[in-house]
């Protein structure tokens, strides 16, 4: 009887461990979903005013204000948006990571997480022109409005006359995240 019962609980969790790594994890498919969610916004904003794009030599994303990877809405989203503030952190390493490398696979250029505190340590602004090399994109306010809805604002910023400021609605469609409509907000 006693071996009846070992025997029953080592086949259980047998079985139940081979399962965990037959399927991919809600978490890891969460991760690439939110990683897809940042590339649309960061896109959209890299691709507004493509002037400023010229000669780029690197990019930094700032990842600071950004809900955490496994962020999103929380509760009844339709009726309480959830802020990237209210969410509590920044996307976890594996989202941060994903995006940087489709950067800079995309580009072809140094692309790293920093924001503008980083540009001044490292020296990175002519000081003459207040212009920098690269290119900061910096999303500022993430509200999802619903599960498969947020409104964002962000900028773009190559220099003290050269940045932008923009708000994207994005939709998921089919576990696609695009944004559909964009509104300049301000011009510099």
């Amino acid at each position: 009887m006693k071996n009846t019962i070992i025997q029953s609980a080592f086949i259980i969790i047998t079985i139940s461990l081979s399962a965990c790594g037959q399927a991919e994890s809600p978490q890891a498919e969460n991760r690439q979903e939110m990683a897809e969610f940042y590339i649309a916004a960061f896109e959209t904003l890299l691709a507004e005013d493509s002037g400023l794009n010229e000669g780029m030599e690197y990019l930094i994303i700032d990842f600071e204000e950004l809900p955490a990877a496994d962020g999103g809405p929380t509760g009844n989203a339709a009726t309480e948006p959830q802020t990237a503030e209210e969410s509590g952190e920044k996307p976890g390493p594996e989202v941060i990571a994903e995006v940087l490398v489709y950067f800079e696979d995309t580009y072809g250029v140094e692309t790293r997480e920093g924001d503008m505190q980083t540009i001044e340590q490292e020296g990175m602004m002519d000081e003459e022109t207040m212009t920098i090399d690269g290119i900061l994109l910096t999303i500022e306010d993430v509200r999802f409005t619903s599960k498969t809805e947020a409104i964002m604002e962000g900028t773009k910023f190559k220099g003290g006359l050269g940045a932008i400021g923009l708000r994207m609605e994005l939709k998921e469609r089919e576990s696609t995240w695009s944004v559909e409509q964009t509104e300049m907000l301000w011009v510099s």
